[in-house]
């Protein structure tokens, strides 16, 4: 399943998104290091998306772990929870 919401900020696509404000923007390690803020996870990018611009996002299904685009020192692992909480599972 997809939905298209805006882009508060590019996007690059298998990035996982927060949902802030009604506009998507990418999720971040928080201070260069694996540590994550969640809150407002909605989905994964199905594509590229400039700010501005809609942005189609997966809201549930199953993805290969190994294709997500994640922060730099994020491994799939430390999402693994967050995702399936919100329907989507890793392989």
């Amino acid at each position: 399943m997809t939905a298209a919401k805006e882009a508060g900020a590019a996007i690059a696509a298998h990035n996982l998104v927060l949902l802030d404000g009604g506009k998507v923007k990418p999720l971040a390690a928080v201070d260069g290091s694996n540590a994550l803020n969640v809150t407002g996870l909605y989905g994964i990018a199905a594509e590229d998306a400039a700010s501005g611009e809609d942005a189609v996002v997966y809201l549930t299904g199953e993805f290969f772990a190994a294709g997500l685009a994640l922060p730099d020192g994020v491994a799939a692992a430390d999402i693994e929870v967050a995702l399936r909480n919100i329907g989507i599972f890793l392989k």
